[in-house]
């Protein structure tokens, strides 16, 4: 798994909106880079 991160938590507000994520399976890489809300929802 590789961990990117960028400035978006500054515009947002939101500290974790600043990190990208790419999956790793028992069959491989998965390539496609995905925002921590797309893996963790915000709470309401």
């Amino acid at each position: 798994m590789d961990i990117l991160q960028d400035n978006l938590g500054d515009e947002t507000g939101r500290e974790l909106d600043s990190y990208s994520y790419r999956i790793e399976t028992d069959g491989g890489e998965i390539d496609v880079w995905f925002r921590h809300r797309d893996l963790v929802p915000v709470s309401q």
